[in-house]
């Protein structure tokens, strides 16, 4: 099942247990099918330890037994499995090696067995696939994620007469500068920024994302990023979230639906260095950003600026009591920089002759994300994850954010024609002389939050990870990464129906607009008369109970018990084959009393009443024989004649006749053919008689 990858369903309730009793049961059940894998390799164990035994050069006392306790891993350690000594012919290393592999393999199954059972019996939790779609936006790639941004992209759908380039122009769904009316509200709610949480969703008409800010922080990323889903698809992706071909089937799912499109992310990078600011200053100390570097705040790099960026007439600055924000078009020339931005604080005195300004640097990228829409406490807002993670900053520092040369993330630039309409200049009732001045978007977030003043840096070590220096960064790199992942998204608004694939034929039905989906989705060919950009999105259910062999330990677990059966089935085959099967000495106990029944060994096991501490006594080898009998030469190993053994009823040195001797090796036993467990080396004495025992005979007075 595993291997099939079979679903169970949300949960595992079966009435009337929980689904943590059943997963109870499901370990109850592992354990029980340890015991009886166990309970199936001891026979064999057994049969290849009493085949040596018997029929084979004898075995090391230490191993002898070893059917009783390979299901302990420290058996594996026995230093007789790897001292074993007397075997120097050919036949006899391969005895030797056949049981060491049997005894090895074994127990290594008994070991495992277990934790693979457990493994492979537990249904883990896992996404499952009921949905995917391939869908196109409008729009080319350059349309969509263009690498400069220009005039084109600032979005095309207008109220009434005024388009993106107008003041008001915040207020157009399909305009750039709409963040501003999205930060604005979220200000509102939230107006201290020591409560802000800089993980904020910006909600559309139809559809919701989320804006994640990377902050900056001692011991940390030194640097500020924001990330934000691509608009136009997120609007698409969330139009297919109310497919009924799967939200009518699966909106009741327990744990809830989950869709990701692989798309591209709107990432932007932000670092700022303080400098005072006066009328006349032509030089500007910028950051130094490198396209695959983390910056540090320690390199910057003078760039020349006109006086007349300061001041419409070069004499004093323009609105003093305000925050103003200035383009710099000419940081566009550095390779890794999108735009240049200069934000002028205001005036603490009017008699000041500079001011306090950050120079900041705008890096923005398309960056490979998946965009995922889930159920949960985001409402279904869609987020982005990138799918080239970031790598070691080359500085030897643990800030790394910055991917690898190839990594696919392609940088931006933006010219003055694209930027100023994101930043419109917008009304604002200055608290010091209560006149509405005009200001861009970003100075009246700035100072909608009373965090305007800046002062001094002292230390570049610790001075820009203060405040108001992280929260001017964060505040634009969240509102340049939401203008960038807009453009595009007027075309989408352009259109009210929307093309999947599903059918072939270009006169197919669409599902026509519902209250939650604003937009149609046809399942046909997109037209060959226009523009489109395909992408793929792919619908799970989360957290659904499964057999599912996904990692490593489940295909080891797999093979395993693979390895197990073919084991087992080959004993089983083996034994049906012969049609003959033993149960001599197949517990402890019959062992001991095999033991207990045989010849002492004194000169063999002296100074063992205690234990055998020495390995030259436990990788001394043993055999099961018939000690003692009436007549005819005792022969072993198909009839050679075994060195020391001699006919009963031979007269031996010592003795008067055979039957005297006969007697005596029969034991306390009286007379016959005894079975006993003997030390090889003890067998070349010529004081005692040796034979194979036989099946189907019976010796002695043995039951």
């Amino acid at each position: 099942m595993s291997v099939k990858k079979v679903y169970i369903g949300p949960s595992l309730s079966f009435r009337p247990w929980s689904t943590a009793i059943t997963l109870a049961v499901f370990q109850m059940c592992a354990k029980l099918q340890e015991l009886l894998m166990i309970i199936s390799m001891t026979p064999v164990i057994i049969q290849v330890i009493r085949h040596q035994l018997l029929h084979g050069d004898g075995l090391p006392l230490g191993l002898v037994a070893s059917g009783f306790t390979f299901t302990r891993l420290s058996s594996m350690r026995s230093r007789a499995m790897y001292t074993w000594k007397g075997l120097q012919t050919g036949s006899a290393k391969a005895q030797r090696t056949l049981v060491v592999l049997s005894i090895f393999v074994i127990t290594a199954l008994a070991t495992v067995a277990g934790p693979a059972s457990a493994v492979l019996m537990l249904p883990r939790q896992t996404d499952r696939i009921v949905y995917t779609r391939q869908f196109w936006l409008n729009g080319s790639l350059d349309d969509l994620f263009p690498t400069t941004l220009n005039a084109t992209h600032i979005g095309d759908i207008s109220p009434s007469d005024n388009g993106c380039t107008q003041p008001n122009s915040f207020i157009d769904t399909g305009c750039i500068s709409v963040a501003y009316q999205k930060l604005q509200a979220l200000f509102d709610s939230a107006p201290s920024i020591s409560h802000w949480d800089w993980t904020f969703i910006t909600r559309e008409p139809s559809f919701a994302r989320v804006v994640a800010v990377q902050e900056k922080a001692n011991g940390s990323n030194p640097e500020t990023w924001a990330r934000t889903p691509h608009a136009a698809t997120a609007y698409v992706q969330n139009l297919l979230w109310w497919d009924p071909s799967w939200w009518i089937r699966f909106k009741e799912s327990e744990n809830g639906r989950r869709s990701t499109v692989r798309s591209q992310s709107a990432s932007v990078r932000t670092a700022c260095t303080w400098q005072a600011i006066a009328v006349n200053t032509t030089e500007v100390n910028f950051p130094t950003l490198e396209a695959h570097k983390t910056y540090l705040y320690d390199l910057f790099t003078p760039m020349a600026i006109k006086p007349s960026t300061w001041s419409y007439d070069n004499k004093s600055f323009i609105g003093p009591d305000i925050v103003r924000t200035v383009w710099i078009e000419d940081a566009q020339a550095i390779d890794s920089v999108t735009a240049g931005l200069m934000v002028l604080a205001p005036l603490k005195d009017l008699k000041d002759s500079s001011r306090s300004a950050l120079a900041c640097l705008i890096d923005a990228r398309w960056t490979e994300s998946d965009h995922i829409q889930a159920d949960g406490l985001l409402d279904i807002a869609i987020s982005s994850e990138l799918v080239k993670k970031r790598h070691q900053n080359p500085r030897n520092t643990d800030f790394g954010f910055l991917t690898d040369i190839n990594s696919g993330w392609q940088s931006i630039k933006a010219t003055l024609d694209w930027l100023e309409p994101l930043t419109p200049t917008v009304p604002y009732l200055t608290p010091s002389l209560n006149l509405s001045t005009p200001a861009s978007t970003i100075g009246n977030l700035l100072m909608k939050t009373n965090n305007t003043y800046i002062t001094p840096i002292t230390s570049v070590t610790t001075g820009y990870q203060d405040s108001p220096y992280v929260f001017w960064e964060k505040l634009i790199a969240a509102y340049f990464a939401d203008g960038v992942s807009r453009v595009g998204f007027a075309r989408q608004l352009e259109s009210n129906s929307f093309v999947t694939d599903g059918s072939k034929a270009a006169t197919a039905p669409c599902l026509p607009p519902t209250p939650e989906r604003v937009g149609a989705i046809c399942p046909r060919p997109p037209p060959q008369d226009g523009q489109f950009t395909a992408l793929n999105i792919r619908g799970v259910l989360t957290d659904i109970y499964a057999y599912h062999a996904s990692a490593t330990t489940d295909y080891l677990s797999i093979a395993a018990l693979i390895f197990y059966v073919i084991i087992a089935t080959a004993h089983l085959s083996y034994t049906l084959i012969r049609r003959r099967s033993s149960r001599a000495w197949e517990r402890l106990e019959d062992l001991l009393a095999l033991v207990h029944s045989s010849r002492p060994a004194p000169d063999v096991l002296s100074n063992t009443c205690a234990g055998m501490k020495a390995l030259d006594c436990r990788a001394k080898n043993v055999k099961i024989v018939i000690v003692g009998g009436k007549s005819g030469e005792i022969r072993r190993d198909g009839g050679d004649e075994e060195e020391g053994a001699v006919e009963l009823g031979e007269k031996r040195e010592g003795t008067e006749s055979g039957e005297e001797d006969a007697d005596a090796d029969a034991g306390e036993g009286g007379g016959g053919e005894a079975v006993q467990m003997v030390f090889v080396e003890s067998m070349h004495r010529r004081d005692a008689v040796y034979g194979i025992v036989e099946a189907g005979v019976k010796y002695g007075k043995m039951e």
